[in-house]
């Protein structure tokens, strides 16, 4: 594992989710869609949503992860 690096994840291993940010963030567990805006209203819900991702220690792993289930989406439809 390189300094500042992530180890690497295995697959199926979640682990990393605990450690998230927005696993204990009030605003996310009041509003789990919080991440997912999808109406005008969405500018204020993304600046508090970067918010919540821009201190979170596992955010490089995070955004792998939705990178690589966007694909398996787009691969099944």
């Amino acid at each position: 594992m390189c300094e500042g690096h992530p180890a690497p994840r295995t697959r199926g291993d979640q682990t990393w989710q605990e450690r998230a940010a927005c696993a204990v963030a009030v605003e996310a567990t009041k509003d789990p869609d919080l991440f997912f805006p999808g109406t005008l209203e969405g500018e204020q819900r993304v600046r508090l949503a970067k918010g919540i991702c821009s201190s979170c220690v596992v955010r490089e792993t995070c955004l792998e992860a939705a990178v690589r289930a966007e694909r398996r989406s787009c691969r099944r439809r």
